[in-house]
């Protein structure tokens, strides 16, 4: 039964999913960004229904229930996925590694560039001295 409800509420979110959050399609390719989204949105929302199901199946097995890290974190992921919000974050955690990364490559560059004009740190100073 529980299986059921966690399939229908993640293909509710996989079709909904864009109107719910009001997302607006790219001019191009549009039939491939609804796709993209359907597929998206449908994993994020079993992958919290799964991880719900695995924090229940737990609690309900155990005689004293032991909240520690795996619990924590199979919470915080069946509440993202279940409210339709996990696919979203996954994204915003993938796109800020990837701002790091260029920022270190930025700053790695710029360290390492035998052009570079002025002395060792100038870049690093915020005051403009």
């Amino acid at each position: 039964m529980e299986v059921r409800i966690g399939a229908a509420a993640s293909l509710f979110y996989g079709l909904f999913a864009v109107r719910i959050f009001r997302a607006k399609p790219p001019e191009e390719h549009k039939r491939l960004w609804y796709v993209h989204q359907f597929w998206f949105n449908l994993v994020g929302s079993l992958t919290g229904c799964g991880a719900g199901y695995c924090l229940w199946r737990k609690m309900e097995t155990c005689h004293t229930p032991v909240v520690g890290t795996t619990e924590i974190l199979l919470m915080v992921v069946a509440i993202l996925g279940i409210t339709g919000h996990l696919p979203l974050t996954v994204y915003g955690i993938a796109a800020s590694i990837g701002g790091v990364a260029m920022r270190m490559e930025e700053w790695l560059i710029g360290r390492l560039d035998p052009r570079r004009t002025g002395a060792p740190g100038d870049s690093d100073r915020r005051d403009g001295k």
